[in-house]
């Protein structure tokens, strides 16, 4: 399947003097969240040596995440990527022929590289907890799976409810949910297709559902026809400025991160500013989940390169109100919130590197 991406990966392959030599990280929880991390940011240098890493601690593991970047992080920015990512994740003898590590590398790079877009992410995300579409929920959960179907070929249907029909029409949970039951996933890839998604790209989304089996794989397909057309701007970003904690980036330790968890727990508890914020915003017992949302918005979900385009910014939108809403904390709370905590950085990644040191050993590989 998808012989021709492979081919064209082929003559993109690094040499083998090009693959770095593994990135040292403490465990495979960290090592993901680096090479994650890195690919959004456009960080290329880190991304493969972390890429090269996860080959030897979770070889099996590593596929998923990077299918799951190149549906959650690139997406409709690159659609080539995306394909091309799909095409070598689905063959293994191929990647044994050509030699993993370099189509690694030769991956980490392209993602990394590539437009990005988190339209994906913010719709299911929207799907799945935004108050709004509660009535499209229950209009797509009450029908049965043809009638869902007919709800995403109706494009004057706003955009996140078709893809709740999508979702719905799909069969594929959200783990540990039992929500949208038996599905027709080919018959939600051929309405795709008919809609205007390319057949590589289908073809790409049926991949990402196997390894991945997660409903956010089925969004760029959707997204495709929708933003077919559309006037896109191409903004870039620069991280600030932050010292390297065993030679990572602090964003690296995470709420997915059992170091990260507890230092964003901690944060909102010492730091003054956002504590008095959090204690305007939400009951203490919420500070952990709110914080996980805020330090993510401000620092974890940022793109080095995002392409705009027609319903990104209502989308981006959607996601922040799913995140934030359920918890009680409205646009002018959380848009407060993720600003505090974005001046607050620095305090963050201090706490952070304190419970590095108490934790983990100096790494002894590179200082990326």
């Amino acid at each position: 399947m998808l012989t021709q991406w492979k081919e064209r990966l082929s003559d993109l392959l690094a040499a083998p003097d090009e693959v770095p030599a593994p990135l040292s990280v403490p465990d495979k929880w960290i090592g993901h969240s680096v090479m994650h991390k890195a690919i959004r940011r456009g960080n290329v240098a880190l991304a493969c040596a972390a890429g090269t890493a996860m080959l030897t601690i979770d070889r099996s593991g590593l596929w998923k995440r990077l299918m799951t970047i190149a549906c959650e992080d690139v997406g409709i920015g690159d659609e080539e990527v995306l394909i091309a990512c799909a095409a070598a994740a689905d063959d293994g003898p191929w990647r044994t022929r050509m030699g993993e590590a370099r189509v690694v590398t030769t991956l980490c790079r392209l993602l990394a590289e590539a437009e990005k877009d988190r339209s994906a992410d913010n719709m299911i995300c929207a799907a799945r907890t935004h108050p709004g579409l509660e009535h499209f929920r229950e209009m797509a959960g009450s029908r049965p799976v043809a009638e869902r179907l007919e709800l995403v070929e109706d494009k004057a249907l706003p955009l996140p409810a078709r893809a709740v029909a999508a979702w719905y029409a799909s069969g594929v949970e959200w783990w540990p949910e039992r929500r949208v039951g038996p599905g027709d996933l080919d018959g939600l890839l051929d309405a795709c297709q008919g809609l205007g998604a390319s057949a590589d790209l289908v073809a790409a989304t049926r991949i990402a559902v196997r390894k991945v089996h997660e409903p956010i794989v089925l969004m760029p397909a959707l997204l495709s026809s929708a933003a077919r057309g559309s006037v896109c701007e191409t903004i870039p970003w620069e991280p600030p400025p932050a010292e390297p904690i065993n030679g990572l980036p602090p964003c690296v330790f995470d709420r997915f991160t059992r170091t990260g968890k507890a230092a964003i727990a901690r944060f909102a508890r010492e730091n003054e500013p956002v504590r008095f914020l959090l204690e305007t915003l939400a009951p203490d017992r919420r500070w952990s989940a709110v914080m996980a949302y805020g330090v993510f918005h401000a620092e974890g979900g940022r793109l080095g390169k995002r392409l705009v385009w027609r319903d990104a910014p209502m989308l981006e939108r959607l996601g922040l109100e799913a995140d934030f809403l359920p918890e009680g904390i409205n646009s002018d709370g959380f848009t407060r919130l993720i600003a505090t905590v974005e001046s607050q950085l620095d305090h963050l990644n201090a706490i952070r590197a304190r419970i590095v040191a108490d934790t983990f050993p100096p790494a002894q590989g590179q200082l990326l």
